[in-house]
């Protein structure tokens, strides 16, 4: 499933988590505890913690989102593959 491209505004100072779509995806794919793993380690990975810097916390997230779009998993697995955690 294609996960869209976020800005700004979709933060907003709320925890990126709460208004996120790539962290949607990882759990309709992968749910559960090992989704919420799994979330983590990307998360840490790539930088996608709330850190108040705005436009470049939106192209970190932006570029996680093309790795996504780009793998198109279906499998806790294939998105471990996919962001290399």
């Amino acid at each position: 499933m294609p996960v869209r491209q976020v800005n700004e505004n979709d933060f907003n100072g709320l925890e990126i988590s709460d208004n996120n779509p790539l962290h949607s995806a990882v759990k309709a794919v992968c749910d559960g505890l090992r989704g919420d793993a799994l979330w983590e380690k990307i998360r840490e990975k790539h930088n996608l913690g709330h850190s108040g810097d705005g436009p470049n916390l939106v192209l970190r997230m932006n570029a996680a989102i093309n790795l996504w779009n780009n793998a198109n998993p279906s499998d806790c697995e294939e998105i471990a593959i996919a962001f290399g955690v």
